[in-house]
């Protein structure tokens, strides 16, 4: 083999792991603030998840509570929920055994359901797909996680295939 061969082998796998390791990582890189687009998609699922949920309270919860990540939502993301029966709040006002913290007042005996996204990733080759997992929880009483594919067709955002999932 001659020398231009070879130093031609060494540049496509040294370019060939450079390339592996540049597209392992992009997968798993969150902004600390999602854009517009995924915030869209995170109120699509949550509002079908308000409706499409195995807990024994189901819509006649006094309150929904969201989750992001372990963090509760943005004012403004929440804000897209006003005027929504059950009321929704924000997931740290959540208090396990289905008790209702409102802030600055006591903690109140009353039923809520935790709605959550634990994580989320864009996948396929052109930008409309995402897998999101995520679920609910109604205090001790159950709990579901799962994982969601959405597809954006014609600007619109639809569920496409649950995956793994858990109830309890």
């Amino acid at each position: 083999m001659t020398l231009l061969k070879k130093k031609q082998k060494m540049c496509v796998l040294a370019l060939s792991c450079l390339a592996i390791t540049i597209l392992s990582s992009c997968g798993d890189l969150q902004d600390e603030t999602p854009d517009p687009e995924i915030l869209d998609l995170f109120e699509v699922f949550f509002r079908y998840k308000f409706e499409n949920n195995a807990s024994a309270q189901q819509q006649d919860a006094e309150a929904y509570f969201l989750e992001i990540d372990g963090e509760d939502p943005s004012p403004e993301f929440l804000a897209r929920f006003k005027g929504h029966s059950p009321p929704v709040k924000k997931g740290s006002e959540f208090v396990m055994g289905g008790s209702i913290v409102i802030e600055g007042e006591a903690p109140t005996e009353g039923n809520g359901l935790l709605f959550r996204i634990d994580s989320y990733q864009w996948i396929g080759l052109f930008g409309n797909c995402v897998k999101i997992s995520g679920g609910y929880s109604e205090g001790n009483l159950s709990a579901s996680w799962a994982s969601y594919i959405w597809i954006r067709r014609k600007g619109k955002w639809e569920l496409e295939f649950i995956g793994d999932r858990a109830i309890a």
